[in-house]
């Protein structure tokens, strides 16, 4: 019984078909020229370039083989450590900035990592960063107001940048309001140093009440406040509890930035008592007008 054709062709590109074998392929050939010469390019087809050496030359080749397999193993291992640099890198700036943000119309309470506290108004933010291993620096940066209670640390000190100002604590409780053109410390217990590029020397405030203000131009003011209503909007609320219409002047130009005029001098000395929402300030200037039957401007 003959074989297939398809059995043979193998076996006459490879040189070892029998007589037999090799004439049946030519008479196949003959009646089948293009179906034999795309058979003869599959077969003979070379899809990997092939080079033959002696048995002398195959130390070498097998050396320069190996020579090159090393080098090769040396970039994949130089590509592992870039690649796993690029990969911590990437952890690591990722879980370096914290933020905060306040969108609510409630005071935010947030626990720092060394335990220290703060207390958010809203449209604050807070920004601190932490190293790979998770430790924290104490040092963060606020925009807006905030209310510290700062973890007694002597080793660490507690840092706080405001804009142009920095503050440094050991452990106190204060509150620091970074408004658009200026920014407002004001100290409720314990002590802190205020420098910044716009005054010429370090502020200490170590007296509850103790307040400073600087501009951009300098410091605007530094004295000692009714540390109670300065620190009332935490409760959403003003409390008045006998203020003078001064006090509460000074509070809504220091803490709000405005600039509220009363022309009778008169009714700065008067005595002021219930409460007022913290949040609208031109609420307690109307309320103000209308408790002292004057015109109050504000600028």
């Amino acid at each position: 019984m003959s074989q297939p054709i398809e059995n043979i062709l193998p076996k006459y590109f490879a040189g070892e078909a029998t007589q037999h074998e090799q004439e049946m392929v030519n008479h196949w050939h003959e009646e089948n020229p293009e179906l034999f010469v795309s058979y003869s390019k599959t077969f003979r087809a070379d899809f990997f370039e092939t080079k033959s050496f002696s048995k002398k030359e195959l130390p070498f080749a097998v050396r320069e083989r190996t020579f090159q397999k090393s080098i090769l193993l040396k970039i994949a291992a130089v590509f592992a450590g870039l690649m796993l640099v690029s990969a911590l890198l990437y952890f690591y700036t990722q879980s370096l900035d914290i933020h905060y943000l306040n969108t609510t119309s409630m005071v935010q309470h947030i626990i720092l990592p060394d335990g220290s506290e703060v207390f958010l108004d809203k449209h604050a933010a807070l920004q601190y960063k932490k190293d790979f291993f998770g430790n924290f620096n104490r040092k963060v940066i606020v925009s807006g107001r905030a209310f510290f209670h700062v973890f007694r640390d002597p080793s660490h000190p507690f840092t706080v940048q405001a804009g142009i100002l920095n503050v440094k604590v050991l452990g106190t409780r204060f509150t620091v309001n970074r408004m658009a053109v200026k920014t407002q410390v004001v100290l409720a217990h314990g002590k802190v140093l205020i420098r910044s590029t716009k005054i010429s020397h370090a502020v200490i405030l170590q007296n509850p009440g103790d307040q400073i203000i600087i501009r951009n131009n300098g410091c605007e003011k530094e004295n000692n406040i009714k540390a109670s209503l300065y620190a009332s909007w935490m409760n959403k609320k003003i409390y008045f509890n006998k203020c003078t219409v001064k006090e509460v002047v000074d509070m809504l130009n220091d803490s709000y930035n405005l600039k509220i005029s009363i022309h009778n001098r008169k009714f700065l000395s008067k005595k002021l008592f219930g409460s007022a929402p913290s949040d609208d300030p031109e609420l307690i200037v109307e309320a103000l007008s209308q408790i002292l039957h004057t015109e109050i401007h504000t600028k």
